[in-house]
């Protein structure tokens, strides 16, 4: 599958719709969501993996306008919203700031779009994570792979023990994400808003996929 379809197929999904997870809809009835991937276009060293996108006061109109413009989500894809980049350093949304620097770290001076995607486990949109299976996603079922072979990541960065814990349901424990043509490990970041320490463990997570990039 080419990156474009995939883009254009998550636009157009509605898998979940009859199975009461709890996303968001637009006022036409579309549940909002993301697109498979935002960053580059195809393969990248870096393939970020997130819990679902979420809806605020903060990032509602961009939901709005992506939901029901094609041409604007696209543009998501790319990393580009108005045509400033959505993730960086000096990116649009800070949540990402995380894996904004996480990149900058391994690929110091690249913009994000150059060296990295992100992805989410469930691509429609809630308040937060509250409700969604801890373990599995129909999405990444019908997603993931393709995402993965279209990236073709060295390493993948699991934000939170959530999205560890699906990766390791999906691939059968093995620690590495898998798809048709390759495979890659799965380094763990602690998700932006978990509780306690967390400056020590980006960095050995960071230090941990730099010896995978070296290999």
């Amino acid at each position: 599958m080419e990156h474009d379809q995939l883009i254009l197929n998550a636009f157009l999904c509605s898998y979940c719709d009859c199975t009461g997870l709890l996303f968001v809809r637009s006022e036409f009835g579309k549940f909002y969501r993301f697109p498979a991937t935002i960053g580059a276009v195809g393969q990248a060293p870096l393939l970020f993996v997130g819990i679902n996108p979420r809806v605020s006061d903060s990032n509602r109109s961009l939901h709005k306008t992506i939901v029901a413009d094609y041409g604007a989500f696209v543009q998501l894809s790319r990393n580009r919203v108005g045509g400033r980049p959505y993730i960086g350093l000096r990116g649009l949304e800070k949540h990402y700031t995380l894996h904004a620097t996480v990149a900058e770290s391994l690929f110091p001076l690249e913009p994000f779009e150059s060296v990295a995607a992100v992805t989410e486990l469930h691509l429609c949109a809630s308040g937060s994570s509250k409700g969604l299976p801890t373990d599995s996603s129909r999405c990444a079922e019908r997603f993931l792979r393709s995402t993965l072979e279209i990236v073709s990541p060295t390493v993948v960065l699991a934000v939170g023990n959530h999205v560890e814990r699906t990766l390791k349901t999906l691939f059968g424990g093995l620690g590495r994400a898998c798809w048709n043509s390759g495979s890659a490990p799965v380094v763990t970041l602690p998700h932006p808003a978990a509780w306690g320490e967390k400056r020590g463990k980006i960095g050995a997570a960071i230090r941990l996929a730099k010896s995978y990039l070296k290999t």
